[in-house]
């Protein structure tokens, strides 16, 4: 489809698996070096696009990055009320390590996208 609009992209486009469209990668404007080459290949337009998919991204990862760290307190404050005992406060607590190595790799994520 993109080579459809962008026919000037031919050679720098190939052939993948289409059963996994995720996999594709699309040649979108930040890919090129300098404006000039954007503009010789006819992909300049495609920045409103490219900025929407960046911007689709961003919030999708600060949703997933509130969604654990909510998971992760509520897991905090179950474990204070209804954990008793060495051997279930041990299994919450690599649970809770679990969700806190989850948070930080979405935190991460988020600060990548940022930049």
């Amino acid at each position: 489809m993109q080579l459809e609009q962008y026919p000037n992209l031919g050679n720098y486009l190939y052939v993948s698996n289409l059963s996994f469209p995720e996999n594709k990668k699309l040649l979108l404007p930040s890919g090129f070096k300098d404006e000039e080459e954007r503009d010789t290949f006819g992909v300049s337009s495609l920045a409103i696009v490219e900025h929407s998919l960046q911007e689709g991204q961003a919030h999708d990862a600060l949703h997933d990055l509130w969604l654990v760290i909510q998971t992760f307190n509520y897991n905090c404050s179950w474990k204070k009320v209804n954990v008793h005992g060495q051997a279930t406060n041990t299994c919450a607590q690599t649970f809770l390590k679990t969700l806190s190595n989850v948070k930080v790799s979405a935190a991460a994520q988020v600060r990548c996208l940022r930049r």
